[in-house]
């Protein structure tokens, strides 16, 4: 099965190693981070197969739009990666590597139907879901230890109790949670940022150049280079003390994904 979402595998692993990304993960942090972000990658496959599943019968008719479950499913792969790894999962690259792969089930089971718009569908089908969906991944992030998400979700009055009561999708769910982790922007306010992003990496000479120039457009401004140079992106990852910007990870490996729907990816020579 793994074959099948191989585009979003490959996604998913371009997009945690292309370097550099200052202020996230890369395959050159001195840290085991990266690592231990790969085998992460590999806990959350059997839950990418699903969404990709689910996504083509969507598409085929077999289930209708509540039973497409991208909140039960996240929900599984975070706490998958957190028991495989014991650090807390980063959880919105989980989420849109989740609903990229149910987009592309989608887009397998469609005839003329553009990658953009399969993934546009899907962000739109979020707002269909039971409470039960919505639920079920906010557990998850109780769970893994997702404080800062939990936290603002509180403040937002956004609990199991008035999801249930008030019938909340998981699409708002997705709303909220993007003020803090842009990996949940696979919803109807952030949908087009990704696919922004999908035509900067796809005009790009190649794939990691590609992935590096759209997570440099989801950073501060403070923090952008004058230019795509490596000794300047690597003078800033030296001057961030931490990860700060893994949390932006999430809309690049959506937008890399979009880029591999219908062709291979373009890889830089090696030197």
């Amino acid at each position: 099965m793994a074959q099948t979402i191989l585009p979003i595998l490959e996604a998913y692993t371009l997009t945690l190693s292309a370097p550099i990304k200052p202020g996230a993960i890369h395959r050159f942090i001195t840290s085991s981070e990266y690592e231990i972000r790969l085998v992460e990658m590999v806990s959350v496959i059997p839950f990418l197969e699903e969404a990709f599943s689910r996504g083509e019968a969507l598409a085929r008719g077999s289930i209708d739009a509540r039973m497409l479950g991208l909140g039960a499913i996240t929900g599984k792969a975070m706490v998958s990666a957190y028991e495989r790894t014991e650090v807390r999962p980063l959880s919105g690259l989980i989420a849109s590597m989740i609903a990229a792969s149910a987009a592309y089930g989608y887009y397998r089971g469609l005839d003329k139907i553009s990658p953009p718009e399969a993934l546009r569908r899907i962000a739109k089908y979020l707002y269909s879901s039971p409470p039960e969906d919505s639920i079920a991944l906010i557990r998850a992030l109780e769970a893994v230890a997702e404080r800062d998400l939990i936290l603002l979700l509180d403040r937002n009055r956004i609990t199991p109790s008035r999801i249930e009561l008030e019938g909340i999708r998981l699409g708002d769910v997705y709303e909220v949670l993007s003020a803090i982790d842009k990996g949940f922007s696979i919803n109807l306010r952030g949908i087009n940022n990704i696919i922004e992003l999908r035509s900067e990496i796809a005009n790009s000479s190649n794939i990691v150049e590609g992935i590096v120039r759209a997570f440099i457009r989801l950073l501060p401004p403070k923090f952008k280079p004058v230019r795509l140079d490596p000794k300047e992106l690597l003078r800033i990852d030296r001057s961030l003390t931490d990860r700060r910007f893994t949390r932006l990870l999430g809309p690049v490996g959506a937008a890399t994904a979009l880029v591999l729907f219908s062709e291979p990816p373009t890889l830089p020579r090696p030197s």
